[in-house]
């Protein structure tokens, strides 16, 4: 009777351990499930700021492209300003030379502005005879064209002395062209039939050149600029007449 009631303490002791267990297990398996979903919880909360600081970031590089952008045509705008300028400062000085220089030689410069305006005549007389538009002048291309004609009798080339190409003169959104063309005479004159002759000369020798009459008959341009260069050779004392024609639209 003893054992058996020894056997029956045991087992319910047994019991009570197995229970108590089962409790301990129970409320540990709580926590980490509790731990689990907080810890879900967290990655939920840090794949969503993920996603906000990827639509941030998305939006920042959106605006420094933006930035760029904008820097870079600032940066065109400003070198397109800066050659302006310079142009206009070599225009400016090259105009005050010439008006000084044709001041200082009257024949010089009155001869050159007949012929200017006879090259302007044969020249619209010749496009209209073509169904083309009437040049009209420009001071800016009579400007580029002032310098280009004293560059020309330097260098006689579509390059600059400077080693610069002669359309870099003009602005890139505007189409232009250049002619050039010289003649020398033993003696200057300024009467009508003298300039006309000098002018219809020089006008004949671009027609006779295929690529200077392409350019005179091209049919996006309106207007022209035409400077005369008047000089007196020291090495053979002929004049020499250098002129620079500049077409733009």
């Amino acid at each position: 009777m003893k054992q058996r009631q020894v056997v029956t303490l045991l087992l319910g002791l047994l019991f009570l351990l197995l229970v108590g267990m089962n409790a301990l297990l129970y409320f540990h398996n709580t926590e980490v499930m509790e731990r689990i979903e907080a810890n879900t919880l967290q990655i939920r909360d840090l794949q969503a700021d993920q996603v906000v600081l990827q639509d941030q970031l998305k939006e920042e590089q959106d605006r420094l492209k933006q930035l760029k952008e904008k820097t870079d045509k600032l940066q065109e705008a400003y070198e397109k300003r800066q050659d302006a300028i310079r142009l206009m400062q070599d225009t400016l000085l090259l105009r005050q030379l010439y008006v000084e220089e044709k001041r200082q030689t009257v024949t010089c410069y009155h001869a050159a502005e007949k012929i200017d305006g006879i090259l302007l005549t044969l020249h619209n007389d010749f496009r209209s005879g073509l169904g083309l538009q009437t040049l009209k002048t420009e001071s800016f291309l009579e400007d580029v064209a002032t310098l280009r004609s004293e560059e020309a009798h330097e260098v006689w080339s579509h390059t600059r002395p400077d080693g610069s190409w002669c359309l870099d003169l003009i602005p890139q959104s505007r189409p232009a062209a250049e002619n050039l063309s010289y003649i020398k005479k033993p003696s200057l004159e300024e009467t009508d039939a003298y300039c006309r002759a000098v002018a219809e000369k020089l006008f004949q020798s671009l027609l006779d050149s295929p690529t200077h009459y392409d350019n005179i008959v091209k049919a996006n341009v309106g207007h022209i600029g035409i400077r005369t260069y008047v000089t007196r050779e020291t090495e053979d004392n002929n004049y020499q007449f250098t002129t620079a024609y500049i077409f733009s639209n």
